[in-house]
């Protein structure tokens, strides 16, 4: 009897198993169609940009990009990315975007997302800049010490830290 319900389980779990397959193998093709890993670099820019404009008395470029390139590793973050997306989009749903990218149309909205994107977060970053002491009075408040126009000198601030790559 408890070999027979195995079987009975099995059989019933084995369509949700390919179906699982099958979104994730989407999830893949989706984020390879849509350049996920130039989206990564492009938001490392896009980081070390808006850090430069915010404490511009910091020279960390080097630093930072050193930093996000041992600990954003884009294989893994892509095989995160991929297994989220299949967890939240049906085969279904994941076909009818990979189908859209693939078109014309999507194609020209992956070539302007990136550029829209960034002038997106730079309207964010115009809009926060103009408020800083702000947020320093407020964490002073707290009774947190904050100089953003000091200078910091990086170089004295750094840490080797080892570093892990999954395989």
């Amino acid at each position: 009897m408890k070999f027979t319900k195995k079987i009975i389980v099995s059989l019933c779990a084995a369509p949700l198993f390919l179906v699982a397959g099958e979104s994730e193998d989407l999830a893949r093709d989706m984020l390879h169609v849509t350049h996920y890993e130039q989206i990564i670099q492009t938001s490392i820019d896009v980081s070390v940009n808006l850090m430069k404009d915010m404490y511009p008395t910091v020279d960390c470029e080097a630093l930072l990009r050193d930093f996000y390139n041992r600990h954003l590793d884009t294989q893994t973050l892509f095989n995160a990315t991929a297994n989220l997306y299949a967890q939240v989009f049906t085969a279904e749903e994941l076909q009818g975007m990979l189908d859209y990218y693939r078109s014309p149309v999507g194609q020209s909205a992956l070539a302007k997302l990136p550029d829209l994107m960034q002038a997106s977060i730079q309207i964010i970053h115009t809009h926060l800049i103009d408020h800083m002491d702000e947020l320093e009075a407020l964490l002073e408040e707290i009774g947190h010490e904050v100089h953003l126009d000091a200078p910091i000198d990086c170089e004295a601030h750094t840490l080797e830290l080892p570093v892990e790559h999954n395989s």
